[in-house]
């Protein structure tokens, strides 16, 4: 494929409303947003102190399309950066979202719905690049296609898996907590620390137990 045709292809997709991050050496040197789009200040924070890649869907839209099962029908996220709170609801401080919630999600397991209501209340949805990793591993075990595991994950913030963050998982507590989930661990807490998250979404019960020892409230919607 030719550059312009290529170029041509990208900026389609920005039309539709995408959201498109342009690297050099794996390094984000430039993004391409929809023209008169702002970007809400909790992800241009998180952009700006971590570079964290920019969310260019929602979580909480649910549109249907065919999975890989026949038959089977799964919701998928819809394109738009803001999310709506349910009526007198006011939106809150981030939530870092952990593989086990998104996972419930794509998977369109029974409380996936109340998991997308609830993510309704956030100002940001934001998680470690390790999700990334590991829902496309669930792909792999599933038959469920990259596409799909890329729209869902472009409606999360994801933050980069530094140094530092890797040395604080190699040392935070509880020692109960594996070692992947060390490293959600340690992320959320910095951003914790930060400001830029409230709490936890997990349904993984030593994750959790970890995040309650380091109080940081944990949300498992049912």
């Amino acid at each position: 494929m030719s550059c312009v045709r290529a170029l041509s292809r990208y900026l389609e997709r920005v039309k539709d409303g995408a959201s498109l991050e342009v690297t050099e050496h794996g390094r984000v040197v430039a993004r391409l947003s929809p023209a008169g789009e702002r970007v809400p200040p909790a992800y241009a924070a998180l952009a700006a102190e971590h570079g964290a890649t920019l969310p260019s869907v929602s979580l909480t839209g649910r549109g249907s399309h065919a999975g890989p099962d026949a038959g089977r029908r799964r919701a998928r996220p819809t394109r738009c950066w803001r999310k709506v709170a349910p009526s007198g609801v006011a939106p809150v401080a981030g939530v870092y979202l952990d593989t086990s919630a998104l996972g419930r999600v794509v998977l369109d397991e029974p409380d996936s719905a109340a998991i997308g209501a609830a993510l309704t209340a956030f100002d940001a949805v934001v998680s470690s690049h390790l999700l990334r990793i590991e829902l496309h591993r669930v792909a792999l075990r599933t038959g469920i296609a990259r596409e799909e595991i890329e729209t869902w994950l472009a409606g999360v913030a994801l933050v980069p898996m530094d140094q530092a963050i890797l040395a604080a998982a190699e040392a935070v507590s509880p020692a109960s907590v594996a070692t992947l989930d060390a490293i959600h661990l340690a992320t959320a807490l910095q951003l914790a620390a930060e400001g830029h998250v409230a709490s936890i979404m997990t349904f993984d019960a030593r994750l959790a137990d970890g995040a309650r020892e380091h109080r940081l409230a944990v949300i498992a919607p049912s």
